[in-house]
């Protein structure tokens, strides 16, 4: 019974006001028409977006260790014989002179370590583990990986890496890491003896308080990346000494999260170092030109939906007799308003399905000809996500229009 009233009030409108029901209908196609072709246009002349920041810039930096440049930078010398043994480790460099002069030339392999000026007072991870899980654990949604940089121990021989965070990326970037089984992976430069070499894989290997299986062994030619080890973070030894905390989230993180993975870090961290870094802002030209889309669809949209809720409004109050002998007969308003509703609501689905066909099978084909990549922003989601926010904002346009006039009595509408 409602739909058939429903269609009869359609029947009675298209043929009595055949050009509004035109104008009502035809708008409406070229309206959605028109959005789409917006909004492929602006997609496809945006520029791709290049992310040129590196990992360090796009992630938390707490920088315990103060490297900072003066006249008095402080340098650790190593040197150690052929067979791997250290014959001197300070920071004095004529001391150092003076037992390198007494052998040969060759003989001795020197290991020069620029140190941070406060590397005296560098933490040890057990004063700082409390403090990292409170940070993780307000980061785990949108954790990438940790990075915790520092020395095995106070003879700052060894240097260490050590990586944690979501599972997917530790297997694909350090699968044999992955797993918290006391495992680590050496570096070593071919042909120079130290502290880290003559070992095999397979070996076990004590560094500071805790006994390791050497899984891998790099070979590296760069001194910088030489007597290194890396290993899980979950297997860190207490006393090792942290230099450098890096901590990176995705890009995908909100800025309320991102906001509270600030306040935790400067909060348990603050107290250690006054170098805390946040991450670089990520391009925000991608974001602004999806905002741009929205928002010139959205006045599209809106636009022509308030002159068609105008138009519909002029033809409900040219049926107010209808309307009062609805109301007469026992309808109510909600049932009145269910069917001006209906009868509208059916000429704007036809219009979108017939805009939806039109754009794809006709309209789409002929502007690729000139922006190759138009078609390319247009998948399922999209056709969809327009069509709805369409119809929602039509429902929500015309209800304001519709109402109004409703809400009269039989008394007045018969007037």
């Amino acid at each position: 019974m409602f739909l058939t009233l429903t269609l009869k009030n359609l029947k009675y409108i298209i043929k009595n006001n055949t050009v509004l029901f035109l104008f009502v209908a035809i708008s409406q196609i070229v309206c959605i028409i028109a959005v789409f072709t917006v909004s492929g246009m602006i997609d496809a002349i945006t520029p791709e977006p290049e992310d040129e920041r590196t990992e360090g810039q796009k992630s938390f930096q707490i920088k315990i260790a103060d490297y900072s440049i003066s006249d008095d930078d402080i340098f650790m010398t190593a040197l150690f014989d052929k067979n791997g043994k250290c014959v001197y480790q300070g920071t004095d460099e004529s001391e150092s002179d003076k037992i390198y002069s007494r052998y040969k030339e060759g003989e001795l392999y020197a290991i020069h370590d620029q140190m941070p000026i406060n590397y005296r007072t560098l933490p040890k991870y057990k004063y700082v583990k409390n403090k990292l899980k409170k940070v993780l654990d307000t980061a785990n949604g949108c954790l990438v990986y940790v990075t915790v940089l520092g020395y095995t121990d106070n003879s700052f021989f060894i240097r260490y890496e050590a990586f944690g965070g979501h599972k997917d990326f530790m297997k694909s970037y350090f699968p044999e890491l992955a797993e918290s089984d006391k495992h680590i992976e050496i570096s070593v430069t071919s042909g120079i003896n130290t502290p880290l070499s003559g070992h095999n894989e397979g070996d076990k290997i004590r560094l500071n308080d805790t006994e390791y299986i050497i899984s891998q062994i790099r070979e590296t030619e760069q001194e910088e990346y030489n007597n290194c080890v890396r290993l899980n973070l979950n297997d860190m030894d207490d006393n090792y000494i942290i230099s450098t905390i890096s901590i990176l989230v995705s890009n995908d993180a909100t800025q309320k999260q991102m906001g509270q993975i600030s306040d935790i870090v400067k909060t348990e961290f603050g107290d250690i170092t006054g170098n805390i870094q946040e991450p670089q802002p990520e391009p925000l030209m991608e974001k602004q030109f999806n905002n741009m889309i929205y928002i010139i669809s959205f006045i599209l949209m809106a636009v022509v939906l308030v002159n068609v809720s105008r138009i519909y409004t002029y033809l409900l109050n040219r049926r107010k007799h209808t309307l009062s002998v609805y109301l007469i007969c026992g309808a109510n308003k909600i049932k009145i308003y269910l069917i001006c509703i209906a009868e509208i609501l059916l000429i704007t689905i036809a219009a979108v399905l017939c805009g939806n066909l039109i754009f794809r099978f006709i309209l789409s084909d002929v502007i690729s000809m000139l922006y190759p990549s138009f078609t390319g922003f247009f998948t399922l989601e999209i056709y969809v996500m327009l069509s709805g926010i369409y119809l929602i904002m039509g429902l929500v346009i015309m209800s304001v229009s519709i109402i109004p006039v409703i809400r009269k009595t039989a008394f007045s509408l018969s007037r």
